[in-house]
């Protein structure tokens, strides 16, 4: 039980708990011994008192890689390279448990405490940009998309006139209209991205305290001054926190500048969808129009 609780994959690197199932055959033949005032080891005797902690640990351990595994798996493709800095915070926090965390750390507790609140933190996040996304972006997108771009005659025919001057008046209501589409789409994409720079400024800034004590507690000077506590003040945009000189931050973690990148490119996608949209639109019109003139 002096092992730590989780350990990962050599080829996949995927998460396991790090525990022998054969562990609560000991203690349950143990607990017979027991009964029967065999003599048990100490060792065993304390293995036998440890083992609701265990037991809770190690549910508390499938808890939290399902939740990982799940957190993980609902984030939409197009957001995974915006959900980086968050998902190495969260990496971050775990990889104690790789390292320090044991079957019987005195720090097991706040561990999880701590996991949990980023968990909920990060599932807050993505159900606020999935809402974003398909309530008021793609709704919207599949709205223009389905518009009609001009009028169409009933069960009697119109003359040239008629339906140029019916497609007129339609054509001015119905640009208004995705005027307006347009303008609540883009509105949208910008609170959207807001989210992710303001969010993503929170977690640039806590992965750098986070690695800059690390790198500090391998620094001997520093281990007997070291302190536990984290606290962090957010700043307002990515653009004015600047990244030091020397950053502890990973090598692997996109830079500031290359978010900031990701969030244009997010955008682009938007008014690609949005062109697609109108695309669809114009189609949709037209196939109704050869529809209606080959009814005769």
């Amino acid at each position: 039980l002096q092992v730590p609780i989780l350990t990962s994959d050599p080829v996949t690197k995927e998460l396991l708990i790090n525990f022998d199932p054969y562990v609560f055959e000991v203690i349950k033949e143990a607990q017979y011994m027991v009964k029967l005032g065999l003599q048990v080891p100490r060792n065993v005797i304390q293995l036998i008192h440890s083992c609701a902690n265990v037991v809770n640990i190690y549910r508390r351990v499938q808890m939290m890689l399902m939740d990982y595994k799940s957190l993980k798996a609902s984030i939409p493709d197009v957001f995974v390279p915006l959900m980086q800095p968050h998902i190495f915070r969260i990496d971050a926090l775990i990889f104690p448990a790789l390292t320090t965390i044991t079957w019987t750390s005195l720090e097991v507790n706040n561990y999880f405490r701590e996991l949990d609140k980023a968990f909920h933190e990060f599932s807050l996040l993505i159900k606020t940009v999935i809402d974003i996304k398909y309530m008021r972006i793609d709704a919207k997108l599949a709205q223009i998309a389905e518009t009609l771009l001009c009028l169409l005659p009933g069960t009697s025919p119109w003359t040239m006139e008629e339906f140029l001057h019916n497609t007129k008046e339609n054509t001015v209501r119905i640009g208004d209209d995705l005027n307006k589409l347009n303008k609540m789409i883009c509105d949208t994409a910008y609170e959207l991205l807001r989210v992710f720079i303001n969010s993503a400024v929170h977690e640039y800034k806590l992965l750098e305290i986070m690695y800059t004590e690390e790198q500090r507690i391998g620094d001997p000077e520093s281990k007997k001054s070291m302190q536990t506590t984290h606290t962090v003040t957010a700043i307002t945009t990515l653009a004015e926190s600047g990244e030091p000189d020397r950053s502890p931050l990973p090598e692997d973690l996109m830079t500031q500048e290359n978010y900031m990148t990701c969030c244009l490119a997010l955008f682009e996608d938007f008014k690609g969808k949005m062109i697609d949209a109108l695309v669809k639109s114009v189609r949709a019109s037209l196939a109704a129009m050869r529809k209606r003139f080959l009814a005769g």
